[in-house]
């Protein structure tokens, strides 16, 4: 969403978005949480802690890291002070915080109360971000997603255009690979509010806030389920007999593309016939279209049934049938 816009109205479609379209992809709503923060209140504790500007992208994303796998409070503690080793032995430079300096944002990460955020941080900048917050559950409460939206003010969103609501969805439940090995898959859909992004291709500032889907990420975690099926229509190969006749062979593919009907031609013309029908027949494809100069001087087509019985499994027909004869394969 671009432009002029109550930001909290704006940031409530958002979510309200997030929850309706995974709740019609069939996901339950206990799988799901919605996740949100504002990135002035953070922003707001590190001005607070005077942290030169050239270490806060380095402090912000140290803190973007506290969900992953083997980090946790500790791993960003290191993250935020002078090295991290991995378990490989690679080491990761810190932000070379002082002491107190990290304990502050350690404590800040522990909160999980907005109330209490608001009794802790009492700088101007953080103060604005948790009253945008409070502006936005009450709009929020206005809807029917309510009770899918929570605060997690330990996200941050690691991207440095981010600079108010920040928002990240994940699943409440495991997800296993094909080795049955549980793995973790991250937010399926984030996003954020951003005043300056479009400043910098346009020269102009124009708030704005938007989301992502993971598609590929929802569509893993939605098959652990049997939640989808899929129904894979194989192509109808059409072959290529003389390249000649190529501008011949494209406009057949496009009069079955233009009816939906899932079609590809064979891209390598050197091949005899022969060869084109035995690689469509591995790939186990249903139909074969067959086409040479008497086909184009009659204005017929060459079906072939590549699942029918062999030998009477071909025929010729007129163009304008081509559509028809197809589906009934298909």
């Amino acid at each position: 969403m671009i432009g002029n816009a109550d930001p909290s109205q704006a940031n409530v479609e958002l979510c309200n978005l997030v929850s309706n379209t995974l709740l019609d992809c069939g996901l339950k709503s206990g799988q799901f949480s919605i996740n949100v923060s504002n990135r002035k209140i953070i922003q707001g504790l590190i001005n607070d802690l005077n942290i030169p500007e050239e270490k806060q992208l380095k402090v912000i994303r140290a803190i973007d890291k506290l969900d992953k796998p083997g980090f946790g409070l500790k791993g960003v503690e290191d993250l935020l002070k002078k090295e991290r080793k991995d378990s490989s032995g690679a080491v990761i430079k810190g932000a070379n915080l002082n002491d107190e300096q990290a304990s502050k944002i350690l404590n800040f990460l522990k909160i999980k109360d907005l109330k209490e955020l608001k009794n802790n941080l009492k700088n101007q900048l953080s103060q604005e971000g948790i009253k945008e917050l409070e502006d936005f559950f009450e709009i929020l409460a206005m809807g029917p997603y309510k009770d899918q939206v929570k605060t997690n003010f330990t996200i941050v969103r690691g991207l440095a255009y981010y600079d108010g609501f920040i928002i990240e969805t994940n699943l409440n439940f495991e997800v296993t690979n094909n080795k049955g090995k549980k793995v973790d898959i991250g937010s399926i859909c984030s996003g954020g509010a951003y005043a300056k992004l479009i400043s910098r291709f346009k020269g102009v500032d124009v708030p704005g806030t938007g989301i992502s889907f993971g598609v590929d990420r929802l569509l893993f975690a939605m098959m652990q389920f049997d939640q989808i099926s899929i129904e894979q229509q194989k192509p109808v190969m059409v072959c290529v007999m003389d390249r000649k006749y190529l501008k011949n062979y494209y406009e057949i593919l496009n009069i079955l593309r233009e009816n939906n009907i899932n079609s590809e031609i064979f891209l390598d013309s050197k091949k005899n016939l022969g060869k084109q029908l035995t690689l469509a027949n591995k790939r186990e494809l249903p139909v074969a279209i067959i086409c040479g100069e008497n086909e184009f001087n009659d204005k017929t087509i060459t079906i072939k049934n590549l699942q029918g019985q062999k030998g009477e499994n071909s025929k010729t027909i007129p163009k304008e049938k081509l559509i028809d004869e197809v589906k009934k394969i298909i």
